[in-house]
């Protein structure tokens, strides 16, 4: 069974005999698609929820995702992790989220399944019944939006990388 696991932030790909090709069998849906999505007031220490487009597979063939990272982080934040959730499950989609700290009244995420570590399979033709969410902290003044979500993935012994749309704005207030 292989493993899912976030991508390192170098040029590697991993142990894999020939680079990727550039994949297009992937539709992102979602709101994030639309515009740019956001949390206001980020202060030094808070820590938040970037959910990836939901995927769908245009293809005839299943597809299976084997890595997922953001591409465009700007300073004053650093990604620190990786979660998958199921849309099926109570908040369902959640665009973004504040971990650290939490809203009042906001479900706790951290409760809910996590399905990083196990197959992430896309049936033909289907969007996912699951997300990502890029979990990241906010460490200083952040100036320019997050922009950009990778995903890997294989269909039969074929490797592709695809770039998503994805456009976050953390402002960080006037701290």
């Amino acid at each position: 069974m292989a493993v899912i696991a976030a991508i390192a932030a170098t040029p590697a790909c991993g142990g894999q005999a020939s680079s990727p090709e550039a994949g297009t069998l992937l539709k992102a849906s979602g709101p994030i698609t639309q515009g740019t999505v956001g949390l206001l007031d980020n202060r030094p220490g808070n820590i938040d929820g970037l959910a990836f487009p939901l995927l769908s597979n245009t293809s005839s063939k299943p597809l299976e995702i084997t890595g997922f990272r953001l591409t465009g982080t700007p300073t004053g934040m650093k990604v620190i992790g990786y979660s998958i959730y199921s849309i099926s499950a109570k908040p369902g989609y959640a665009l973004v989220y504040r971990y650290k700290p939490m809203d009042s009244g906001a479900p706790d995420l951290t409760k809910f399944p996590d399905y990083q570590g196990q197959k992430f399979v896309i049936a033909p033709g289907k969007t996912s019944d699951r997300f990502i969410m890029a979990k990241v902290e906010i460490t200083g003044l952040v100036k320019s939006h997050v922009t950009g979500c990778l995903v890997k993935y294989t269909q039969g012994s074929q490797h592709y990388v695809q770039t998503l749309h994805c456009e976050y704005a953390l402002d960080s207030g006037s701290s």
